[in-house]
């Protein structure tokens, strides 16, 4: 058996003879309508139906007497997939993931129906989730609208005057006017801050249409899950976006010099960098990830976020534990005779095959960093 160790051990010493010669040198690192419909506004507790007014929406309870998090059992684990639609509770419509509010009995004014979009995002995903909005330009439109003439209902949608004069959705951009989905001369009350959408019927046909309205009405609303793309120089992989340093030219670093520069990385607002962890619920089968960040290298170490001690009690930097039987480290490994710090491990041809090492934490590698949501 010792035979067969023997190619291994020379290359490990070739490469920690290496790895001492590296120098940590930041500066060498390559950074990375029709008109006619209507005169008057349909009160919002209501909706037309073959020119009569009927109540709707009379017990509708108030949005302070909710618990944001009443339902978040249901939705603890959502996650937008980039190919097959989406996770419950959202539902697929168009290109879009869209969840209804009155599918869990849930209400609030327009604030707090923004606050509870913000709540179901999951930690881990690159996704944003906001009250729904439209970009009046896309077949997912008509697609949400329809949806929404089908089930009756009154929503909070994302647009809103609150800090402007003039209309804007929850992200800044501004909404058109005058607008095909607007009903007839809205909107129309200076008073009325907040949008909403609701169903329009008569003898020809059903339709939802948007209209301005008082910003603190309980209603049932719609969040909607967007994908976040990933910077320059970042690889998506599945729901997650990955800086491998390997794939810039970067210069070895440590495994401490590497998960600084990680967190100095400068992502769009709410989102923080820092090295790479395997495991999380929505990253999928741990050797598969290994395997796909390192794709394209016949031989490779890289660091990733964990580290372990003596007792070979190992660590992912967002405090998870993971043991030394876990059964993808390699062979040998871990040896628990130290302080070590982990990296991903590729020996070329010797196995075909993608395992974790530990090394000392004066060794000098290349690393894998994975952006994170900073509300996580």
């Amino acid at each position: 058996m010792a035979t067969l160790f023997m190619p291994l051990v020379i290359l490990l010493m070739a490469v920690s003879a290496w790895a001492e010669q590296q120098t940590v040198n930041r500066s060498g690192f390559v950074n990375n309508t029709d008109s006619s419909l209507k005169t008057e506004k349909i009160p919002v507790e209501t909706h037309q139906e073959d020119g009569e007014i009927q109540k709707k929406n009379a017990s509708i309870s108030r949005a302070d007497e909710m618990d944001l998090n009443v339902h978040r059992d249901l939705i603890d684990n959502i996650y937008v997939k980039d190919d097959s639609g989406c996770h419950t509770p959202f539902q697929s419509i168009g290109n879009g993931c869209y969840y209804f509010s009155d599918d869990s009995g849930v209400v609030h004014d327009f604030a707090g129906a923004q606050q509870y979009c913000d709540s179901i995002s999951h930690a881990h995903i690159l996704s944003k989730t906001t009250l729904a909005m439209l970009a009046f330009d896309t077949d997912d439109d008509l697609a949400l609208l329809d949806a929404i003439s089908k089930r009756g209902n009154v929503y909070w949608m994302g647009g809103n005057t609150l800090d402007s004069v003039t209309w804007n959705w929850v992200d800044d951009r501004e909404v058109y006017l005058p607008a095909p989905f607007w009903f007839d001369n809205e909107p129309n009350e200076a008073e009325n801050k907040c949008m909403i959408a609701q169903r329009y019927t008569n003898d020809n046909f059903v339709r939802a249409y948007i209209y301005d309205y008082q910003c603190d009405e309980s209603l049932n609303f719609i969040c909607q899950a967007q994908n976040i793309n990933c910077p320059n120089e970042f690889r998506r992989i599945g729901n997650f976006c990955y800086f491998i340093s390997e794939e810039v030219g970067g210069i070895p670093f440590t495994w401490q010099d590497s998960r600084d520069y990680c967190q100095s990385i400068a992502v769009p607002e709410g989102y923080h960098v820092d090295l790479a962890v395997l495991g999380l619920p929505d990253q999928g089968d741990i050797y598969h990830l290994m395997t796909d960040l390192v794709s394209g290298y016949e031989y490779i170490n890289t660091w990733v976020g964990a580290s372990g001690d003596s007792e070979c009690r190992f660590d992912w930097i967002d405090g998870r534990t993971f043991l030394e039987s876990n059964f993808y480290w390699y062979p040998i490994e871990p040896d628990c005779v130290s302080t070590e710090l982990v990296f991903i491990y590729r020996p070329g041809s010797l196995h075909n095959r993608t395992f974790l090492y530990g090394h000392p934490e004066s060794s000098v590698y290349p690393f894998i960093c994975q952006m994170f949501k900073s509300n996580a």
